[in-house]
C-alpha cells in the first residue's frame, strides 16, 4: 500500500486539484491520497470561502480517500511553521510514504534532498546578522519589504552563484512553499518522500479566470463578484459546482470583510493584543491608536500595511486576535488529528493509520471537544456571519457528521 500527503486548502476545490489527485495515482502508483486541509482559514489570513466539511466532500468526489484538518493555530503561520505542521502530522499519521506538492519548477526538488538551494529558507527564517542589516539597509531606501528581502538575500555572498535560482525560489510562491516542505521534511521527517510535480494553469495569485485550471484566487474572486457559479463549470469538477451553486443560492460564501463588526467587538474591548500569535509590539500600538476606527478590514490592512508588514502577515495577526490565537499556547506540531471525511473503499488506509498512528485520531468531535477547543471556535466564528447572511441556522462541528462517501 502507498500513501502519498498533500497539503492543500481547496479553498474551492477545483480541475486543477483533481488532476493533481489524478498525477498522483495513475502516473506515480499510489494506492491512496490523504489531504491534510486548512479548516475554516485559510494560510493567506482569511475566512475560507466555504465550511471545511463542504470541501471536504469536493475533495473526496475528487478523488481524495481521507480528509484531515490541518489546525487554526498553525494554518495562520508563516510558510515555514505551516509547512513544518503539515509535514509533522503527515508524519505521525505512521502510514504516509510520501508528500506531494505542485511548483512552477519542480526540477529543482526533484530526488535532490541535498540541494543547494536549502540554505535560503535557513536564511529567510533565521534571519543572521548580516541578512537583517541587509534588509534593513534596503527598506530604509524605500523599498517594498519583498523587494528589500530579495536585494538582502543576494547580496550575500553564499547566493551569487545561483542568483537565479534564488529569483525562481522567492518570486514563485509554489516554489517557495515547495523549500518549506523540503526544509521541514530534512528537520522532522527525514524517512519521509517527496513528489514534486509541474504546476499546471495559472499562477497561484492570478485573479482572472484563463483557459484552463484557474488558480482558486480568480475563482473566488469571479464568485465575490457574483458570478454565477454556473459560469464556472469548465474549471471545477461536477461535484464541486453541485456545491458553489448551492452556497451561491443560499448566500453562503465568506469573505473577509464579513468578519468586520466581529473583529472591532474584539479590538474594542482587548487590550493586550500583544498576546497573540504573529502581533509584534509595534502592531499592537497602532492597532491601540486606530481603537476601532475603520470600516471594514480590507481598510484596516491598507492602513496598517508598511514595508515590514505584508498584507497576509497583518491579515493573519488580525484573525489570531479575532479567534484568541494566544501565542504562549500554541504547540510546536500539531498534538491530534481530526478527520473531515473519507471514502469508504480507503478502510485499509484508516486501519493503517489507527494502528500506526503517533497522536490520537478524532472522528467524534464531542468526544475530543476541549482537545478541539480552537477548532471549534474558529469554527463558530465562521457559522455566526453564514447564519447571518443566509438567514437560517448551521450545523455546529458538533452537530456535523463526517464526510462519507
Amino acid at each position: 500500500m502507498k500513501t502519498a500527503a498533500i497539503i492543500a486548502e481547496y479553498n474551492p476545490f477545483h480541475n486543477g486539484h483533481a488532476l493533481q489527485i489524478k498525477r498522483i495515482k495513475e502516473e506515480h502508483g499510489f494506492d491512496y491520497c490523504v489531504i491534510l486541509m486548512s479548516g475554516d482559514f485559510v494560510q493567506r489570513g482569511a475566512p475560507a470561502l466555504l465550511g471545511k466539511y463542504e470541501r471536504a466532500e469536493m475533495a473526496l468526489h475528487g478523488g481524495a480517500d481521507l480528509v484531515i484538518e490541518l489546525p487554526v493555530s498553525f494554518v495562520l503561520s508563516g510558510a515555514g511553521e505551516y509547512a513544518q505542521a503539515g509535514v509533522s502530522l503527515a508524519n505521525s499519521l505512521g502510514a504516509v510514504d510520501c508528500l506531494a506538492y505542485s511548483c512552477e519548477n519542480p526540477l529543482f526538488f526533484a530526488s535532490d534532498r541535498e540541494s543547494r538551494l536549502f540554505p535560503l529558507l535557513n536564511t529567510l527564517s533565521d534571519e543572521p546578522e548580516d541578512f537583517k542589516e541587509a534588509l534593513m539597509d534596503r527598506l530604509k531606501k524605500g523599498n517594498s519589504y519583498p523587494k528589500a528581502r530579495e536585494e538582502a538575500i543576494l547580496s550575500l555572498n553564499a547566493f551569487h552563484a545561483i542568483r537565479e535560482d534564488v529569483l525562481q525560489i522567492l518570486r514563485n510562491p509554489n516554489n517557495l512553499l515547495a523549500l518549506s516542505y523540503e526544509t521541514a521534511i530534512r528537520l522532522f521527517a527525514p524517512a519521509l518522500q517527496t513528489l514534486p510535480l509541474q504546476r499546471e494553469g495559472s499562477a497561484h495569485s492570478a485573479e482572472a479566470l484563463g483557459k484552463a485550471y484557474p488558480s482558486a484566487q480568480a475563482i473566488r474572486n469571479a464568485l465575490e463578484e457574483g458570478k454565477d457559479p454556473a459560469e464556472l463549470s469548465s474549471f471545477v469538477p461536477e461535484k464541486t459546482l453541485s456545491i458553489l451553486k448551492d452556497a451561491a443560492e443560499d448566500h453562503r460564501f465568506l469573505f473577509t470583510d464579513d468578519l468586520t463588526e466581529l473583529l472591532k467587538y474584539k479590538l474594542l474591548f482587548e487590550g493586550r493584543y500583544e498576546i497573540y500569535q504573529n502581533v509584534t509590539a509595534d502592531l499592537s500600538a497602532k492597532l491601540k491608536n486606530i481603537n476601532g476606527k475603520f470600516n471594514n478590514i480590507s481598510e484596516l490592512l491598507l492602513t496598517l500595511k508598511s514595508k515590514d508588514l505584508t498584507h497576509t502577515r497583518l491579515a493573519r495577526a488580525l484573525f489570531s486576535i479575532l479567534l484568541e490565537l494566544k501565542a504562549s499556547d500554541r504547540e510546536t506540531v500539531p498534538s491530534h488529528a481530526r478527520i473531515l471525511g473519507f471514502r469508504k473503499d480507503a478502510s485499509p488506509l484508516l486501519s493503517a493509520i489507527k494502528q500506526l498512528s503517533s497522536v490520537p485520531l478524532i472522528s467524534k468531535d464531542a468526544d475530543a471537544a476541549a482537545l478541539l477547543r480552537t477548532e471549534l471556535r474558529a469554527s463558530d466564528v465562521c457559522r455566526i456571519i453564514r447564519e447571518k447572511k443566509s438567514g437560517h441556522p448551521i450545523k455546529n462541528d458538533l452537530e456535523q457528521p463526517l464526510v462519507i462517501i
